[in-house]
């Protein structure tokens, strides 16, 4: 669900979890020279003032009733910054987790690919709240963006005619990507509750800012930002791939000394069965056998662990 209220895009999503809620507003600030150097992140000057289209239908264009959603005012002296804000759970001790994207004239703002549904994790295409509370601007390196500015479309020098060398769309995109309750509730669960890490799923809801017909918005001058990772995707894919290849090398090297990893092959018995825990009993194989075994893994991990830590 979206709602626009004082000036805020609030993104909810009941049927997920009664607190999924994240605010967006579009910050007037200064806009900096493009002079190709770096400068620090400029002030909020207040908030631009949104409006529905549907408000509006008498007086607006009639592709814009076609779209739908929200509309601002902008003068091309201006610049703007797009501040997320999301709910605090005190129980959880956290903010609820969403991803964000942002595209002006359908060309996405963090990689400057076309427009599309869905998140990218491989090549991040979205932003993640609340580790990333502001964007001032396109993405066009690691640790650098340029503002957000205003430009007439058909200029050729908003962001969707330099890529794309077409005026079609103009105006902002958004969708937001709300995380699954069952994946919130496990990697933030309550107090005193077990931590346990899940796999991360988001569900969406889009919206559009409208720009006029004649209007764009383009890069403008460069300063410096980060577009921080999402920790649900890389940080979990990276831990599970380590994991994966510990887990292998253990099994080789375990393998190489015993022949297998199954006890009822290092035993030559089934504990699982009344018979072949009796069996091993008579056989002293828990003295014999296991010792051996418990010892060859520790000696295994250890070394597999030593090795992950220097490198």
């Amino acid at each position: 669900m979206i709602e626009l209220k004082r000036n805020d895009l609030v993104f909810t999503f009941p049927e997920i979890h009664r607190d999924a809620q994240l605010k967006i507003t579009f910050q007037r600030t200064l806009r900096i020279p493009d002079d190709d150097n770096v400068y620090p992140l400029p002030p909020g000057l207040g908030n631009f003032p949104l409006r529905h289209v549907d408000d509006f239908s008498q007086t607006t264009p009639e592709r814009w009733a076609q779209h739908g959603g929200v509309m601002m005012p902008m003068y091309q002296s201006e610049a703007l910054w797009i501040n997320f804000s999301s709910k605090y759970l005190d129980k959880h001790r956290t903010e609820y987790p969403f991803a964000v994207k942002i595209a002006t004239g359908k060309t996405n703002a963090v990689t400057g690919d076309a427009w599309s549904n869905g998140l990218n994790a491989d090549q991040q295409d979205y932003m993640v709240a609340p580790e990333q509370p502001w964007l001032d601007g396109y993405c066009v390196e690691k640790g650098l963006i340029r503002q957000f500015v205003a430009i007439p479309l058909g200029s050729g020098y908003s962001a969707e005619e330099q890529l794309t060398e077409k005026a079609e769309h103009g105006g902002m995109q958004i969708i937001v990507y709300s995380m699954k309750k069952s994946a919130f509730e496990e990697r933030f669960p309550e107090r005193n509750e077990r931590f346990q890490e899940p796999d991360v799923m988001y569900s969406a809801c889009f919206s559009e800012c409208e720009a006029a017909p004649d209007m764009g918005l383009a890069p403008g001058g460069k300063m410096k930002q980060e577009i921080y990772e999402d920790p649900t995707t890389a940080t979990d894919r990276t831990a599970k791939e380590r994991t994966h290849a510990l887990v292998g090398g253990f099994v080789t090297q375990f393998q190489a000394c015993h022949q297998t990893i199954l006890c009822r092959e290092l035993l030559g018995c089934d504990l699982s069965t009344t018979e072949g825990f009796q069996q091993a009993k008579e056989q002293q194989l828990f003295k014999k056998v296991s010792p051996r075994a418990v010892q060859d893994a520790a000696e295994i991990v250890s070394g597999l662990l030593q090795e992950a830590t220097a490198s």
